[in-house]
């Protein structure tokens, strides 16, 4: 992998040679100095943030309790559920790539806070509808992996609940490249490594790889909360943080009374599908109903007639 790393990156360098012009002048000392101090925190970023995101494994085989082979199967069935989970995770990497563009382009306009704070509600909304989507409909969702993995699918939803709070962070944390003070990002990656490393330590050889789980969402959530205290005290933005919360909790909430529904009840798959289908189209409709959906959509069949013309 290193070495196909290398050959790529030097045959772009060859396809670019005619754009660089060797020369003393060639580089802008004062920019490279203020690009470089921008920079490198951010590379620190990205080597703690494979820590927060992918340690897990290595630590599941080196810490459960029991021998080798057991270890390596219980990493076996983490893996396997995860995966389930990767729609929340690409979703909020997709996420991350489109919205930097986006916030720096709109970073000089007036509204440009109102902007983020509104993006952040919205991604919120979605990602909540995702977590539902999945984690209400895991009997089904099960068998995209092996039988002899299944055993591990309660993970799944704390997972998705890790990476739905890891693309908040990226929203709370965008602060910190708009005003040049990547330095913080690289203080909230050590917080998150730190907590990685300790808790899988501690929770492994207690919960197994339900240790781990809660490892990642502790680690993410806690990046939020840092990115958010941070983010107001030097570049203040409105997040409508009350209703993030809120929605969160209802998502969760809701999940919880399927699962009690399910265990009281014992109802068969067929009709618990109708009734996890029934609680998130009812959570669908009050998001819609709350954030007057339909209205900001202005759709023509749900525009009041006043007599007006309407195009």
């Amino acid at each position: 992998v290193l070495l196909y790393n290398l050959i790529s990156s030097g045959t772009i360098m060859l396809f670019l040679y005619r754009e660089f012009k060797f020369s003393p002048d060639m580089f802008d000392r004062a920019l490279l100095k203020k690009m470089y101090s921008y920079s490198w925190p951010l590379v620190l970023v990205s080597v703690t943030g494979v820590v927060s995101l992918l340690f897990d494994r290595i630590f599941i085989k080196s810490f459960i309790p029991g021998d080798a082979g057991f270890a390596l199967a219980q990493s076996g069935i983490y893996n396997a559920c995860v995966k389930i989970a990767v729609p929340m995770s690409l979703f909020a990497t997709a996420f991350n790539y489109a919205a930097e563009p986006f916030f720096f382009k709109n970073a000089e306009h007036e509204n440009a806070k109102k902007t983020y704070a509104d993006v952040a509600l919205a991604f919120t909304l979605t990602g909540t509808l995702l977590f539902l989507g999945i984690s209400l409909f895991l009997n089904q969702f099960q068998y995209l992996i092996g039988a002899d993995y299944r055993e591990g699918i309660g993970i799944v939803p704390i997972v998705l609940m890790a990476y739905l709070f890891m693309g908040l962070y990226y929203n709370f944390s965008i602060w910190y490249k708009l005003t040049d003070k990547t330095i913080f990002g690289t203080y909230i990656s050590f917080i998150g490594a730190a907590i990685t490393i300790g808790l899988n330590i501690i929770l492994i050889p207690i919960l197994g790889y339900y240790g781990s789980a809660w490892t990642v969402l502790a680690c993410f959530s806690v990046m939020c909360g840092f990115a958010f205290y941070w983010g107001q005290r030097y570049y203040p933005i409105p997040f409508a943080i009350s209703k993030i919360i809120k929605y969160l909790l209802l998502s969760v909430s809701l999940f919880l009374v399927s699962q009690t529904l399910n265990k009281w009840l014992d109802p068969g798959i067929a009709v618990m599908f109708s009734i996890n289908l029934v609680i998130w189209i009812v959570y669908l409709l009050i998001v819609m109903k709350k954030e007057n959906v339909l209205k900001k959509l202005n759709l023509p069949l749900f525009r009041r007639r006043n007599g007006a013309s309407h195009k």
